[in-house]
């Protein structure tokens, strides 16, 4: 009975494989942007990379039985790779050219070496020809994102706040859930002494219609006198009767309604000030 030779890899699953293989190399690039010093603690370095080695040697058996290309099979251990730059430069002396080397190798989630392990695989793409154009476009799909998010941690520095989240969740998260009730409180206290400013500002107004309404009700009340006539009883004959007018003003002075008048304008003036700055503080 003659041998049958086991069937090649299938184009579908090897196009899986080269996503997955994709996504292997963002998670290992942003594991060692967050990974911490060596100097700290070493497990956690020896997990990723037991994981990183684990992942090509299960996957080797099915990979040589059915053929696959010898260049596919070395790019699964491309992670363990990169982890293992990412150990060599964390114990090497800290030389002004290795720690400006080391900070370009991390930077942005690791994204040069993880745009470079793209690249290969993107190779590998192009000379296969299988299924070329949906493994490169899931190729772009991995990568256009990974670099974006990698772009904005380096910008808002993210990594910190991830690495203490991963490190610590129950710290991280009780932190945060302080620091939210905390901003809570202060918008209540806000609200509260925007409340009592409000309501300062209606007492305000109040008093001031009803002065206005009782001066009012007094210059009412008070009404001019008839001017009185002085005649001369003893006049003598032939002289007319001599008439004089007195003196005193028959209206009140305006100097009081116009006056309450001016405090009323300044004080609306007050409140409406202190009433478009309760807006801006609520708005921002």
């Amino acid at each position: 009975m003659d041998h049958i030779p086991p069937m090649p890899l299938k184009h579908a699953t090897e196009t899986f494989l080269v996503f997955l293989l994709g996504l292997v190399l963002a998670v290992s690039g942003f594991t060692m942007a967050l990974l911490p010093p060596l100097q700290g603690n070493f497990l956690p370095w020896l997990i990723a990379f037991a994981v990183s080695i684990l992942y090509p040697l299960l996957l080797y058996p099915l990979l040589k039985s059915r053929r696959a290309d010898n260049s596919f099979r070395l790019l699964h251990f491309l992670p363990a790779v990169l982890l293992l730059i990412w150990f060599v430069l964390e114990l090497s002396p800290a030389t002004d050219l290795l720690l400006r080397i080391h900070r370009m190798y991390l930077w942005g989630w690791a994204l040069p070496v993880v745009a470079l392990g793209f690249l290969l695989l993107a190779v590998f793409c192009i000379e296969v020809i299988r299924q070329r154009r949906g493994r490169l476009t899931l190729l772009t799909l991995l990568l256009v994102p990974f670099a974006a998010a990698a772009v904005a941690a380096e910008q808002f520095n993210w990594n910190p706040r991830l690495a203490s989240l991963l490190a610590y969740p129950r710290t991280f998260l009780a932190s945060t859930s302080q620091s939210s009730t905390a901003q809570q409180s202060s918008e209540d206290q806000l609200k509260m002494e925007l409340g009592r400013m409000e309501r300062r500002r209606e007492r305000l107004e109040d008093d001031v219609v009803s002065g206005l309404q009782v001066t009012t009700a007094r210059a009412g009340v008070l009404r001019p006198l008839p001017s009185p006539r002085v005649t001369s009883r003893s006049a003598p004959q032939g002289r007319p009767e001599l008439a004089q007018t007195s003196s005193s003003p028959t209206r009140l002075t305006k100097s009081g309604p116009e006056l309450n008048a001016l405090i009323v304008f300044f004080l609306a003036v007050y409140c409406g000030v202190i009433h478009m700055r309760a807006k801006k503080r609520i708005q921002a």
